[in-house]
């Protein structure tokens, strides 16, 4: 079965580089055989409509309270079912990259099935990948972001709520993840620590860059 790298996040741990980088090499990325599952540029990306169809409709994401996107019906959800399914019928594609941080929010055991039938017919193997940072920071980080759009928006209860500690728990997006695969994890602040960037790394968590690409990457950096 052909590797469906599927990206969760979390917040405020590289996602939008990753997705600023997958968007401009998409064209050589496709000559190599690699299918890209990603909606436009950089932060843009994370509105994924996979991640909207699969997170339960009660939860208060950034993008519906914002009103970019709201929880899709059975036509919406067939949209992303027919979209997802011709990119996986391409037998020249050998790999396949989505990339969507509001999928950390998955928990519960209906958001599973839907993801499961998303992928039901298609001859893949999801591969899960997350990128965990500090705690502490990471949670100063996602604070200051939902502080930028002030007390208008209007958020839920409980495992709706996303400023809550659950959104946190390392244990538990891995144990949902785990469902599907054994799941990929990069250490943020490792790659930050020893590197300087985290973006080699979740390149190549995600099947699109090896070990003498990193190299190159970081020759070209210093030329």
């Amino acid at each position: 079965m052909r590797p469906f790298y599927l990206h969760i996040g979390t917040h405020m741990a590289g996602t939008a580089g990753l997705h600023g980088w997958l968007h401009d090499a998409a064209p050589r990325l496709a000559a190599k055989g690699t299918g890209l599952f990603i909606e436009g540029p950089a932060a843009s990306a994370g509105t994924l409509p996979l991640a909207n169809a699969v997170l339960r409709p009660s939860l208060r994401t950034p993008a519906r309270m914002a009103g970019r996107t709201k929880p899709p019906g059975l036509w919406g959800r067939l949209k992303v079912l027919a979209r997802l399914r011709g990119l996986c019928a391409n037998p020249d594609i050998k790999r396949f990259v989505a990339s969507a941080e509001s999928l950390c929010f998955a928990r519960e055991d209906v958001e599973a099935e839907r993801l499961r039938w998303f992928f039901k017919v298609a001859d893949v193997q999801i591969v899960p990948v997350v990128c965990f940072r500090n705690e502490m920071h990471w949670r100063a980080m996602w604070e200051r972001e939902l502080l930028k759009h002030g007390s208008h928006w209007r958020y839920g209860l409980g495992m709706d709520d996303i400023r809550e500690d659950w959104v946190f728990d390392r244990e538990e997006i891995v144990r949902f993840w785990r469902r599907f695969g054994s799941v990929r994890v990069v250490d943020y602040d490792r790659e930050i620590e020893e590197r300087g960037t985290v973006l080699p790394a979740l390149l190549n968590a995600v099947g699109v860059m090896t070990e003498a690409d990193q190299g190159r990457m970081y020759l070209d950096r210093s030329a």
